[in-house]
């Protein structure tokens, strides 16, 4: 017995007799039974230590803080369905069960864990982004805002931005009325070389003038009705006055010369009194005579004897 046990300790130690084949051990991490003579006795073997080699040539008083005769920790071999790692378990798939020896025995789809960082649904007032979907499923994705209340895409003249907001369609802005402080609406028109603002659609304008000068004349015609300036000290001939006519209705192509005489500045002349023309007849009076119609006054004639 005691050379069997020496030949068992050999063979652990991979130290074999003369023209026996070496076996490639790894004394360093190949557990070895070695069996002492004083474990044999008459009833049979008593239970063996593991060791590892090293610590049995140390008789077990010191290897890695294990006590005498504690067993090695078993390490089981793993079945052919550990064979997923997280390196060849790409997502969405992630690698699944008890481990065995950094492998695992499934590789199985995630995809709330692959799109992390993703949504499905958007809080009010905002919906999924056209663009920025997860890569792996494309129900998931990122919240834009729909800009609820921001109605225009731009700021039109007139008006000056009072909000914004960056949204599914770019930026919306909220506006209002541009106040354009400094500037004016002008009464009589702006002042040459004048800046103008707008504010909504009324241009108004950093210098006016205080004065339209649109009437020109010193004193109202005769026969007129003026309006007067105050700011020039004009006139302006708006119409005629009561009982005047422009002089453009009456004969002679606007010249009435050949019926009153007027001034170069009226434009507006009295109507002359058809009896003093010698309209003094009715129809009746020229009845189967040779007559003429006063211009200004169709019932009275002018008719020969």
């Amino acid at each position: 017995m005691l050379i069997g046990t020496a030949l068992i300790c050999l063979l652990s130690a991979g130290i074999t007799p003369a023209g026996a084949a070496v076996l490639p051990l790894n004394s360093l991490h190949t557990p070895h039974i070695c069996i002492e003579p004083e474990t044999f006795s008459s009833q049979g073997f008593k239970t063996a230590a593991v060791w590892f080699l090293p610590d049995y040539q140390n008789r077990g008083n010191s290897y890695s803080g294990r006590v005498e005769d504690e067993p090695y920790p078993y390490q089981p071999s793993c079945g052919i369905e550990y064979q997923f790692t997280e390196a060849n378990c790409q997502p969405p798939n992630y690698v699944r069960g008890q481990p065995c020896q950094g492998r695992y025995p499934e590789c199985q789809p995630d995809l709330p864990r692959a799109c992390s960082g993703y949504v499905q649904k958007c809080a009010a007032g905002w919906q999924l982004s056209s663009g920025g979907r997860c890569p792996y499923d494309n129900s998931f994705g990122t919240c834009c805002n729909l800009c609820q209340g921001y109605d225009y895409a731009e700021v039109p003249e007139g008006y000056t931005e009072l909000a914004r907001c960056e949204g599914c369609a770019g930026i919306r802005y909220q506006i209002q009325i541009n106040p354009c402080e400094g500037y004016s609406e002008c009464q009589y028109g702006a002042a040459a070389g004048a800046r103008v603002c707008y504010s909504g659609s009324v241009a108004k304008y950093n210098n006016c003038k205080t004065c339209a000068n649109s009437c020109t004349l010193a004193s109202c015609p005769k026969g007129s009705d003026c309006t007067y300036e105050a700011c020039s000290g004009k006139y302006c001939a708006v119409g005629c006055a009561v009982n005047y006519q422009p002089k453009e209705n009456l004969w002679c192509d606007g010249s009435v010369s050949c019926w009153v005489a007027i001034d170069p500045e009226q434009s507006c002349v009295a109507l002359p009194d058809c009896g003093d023309l010698g309209y003094t007849k009715t129809l009746e009076d020229c009845w189967c005579k040779t007559y003429l119609r006063c211009p200004f006054d169709p019932a009275r004639l002018y008719c020969a004897d």
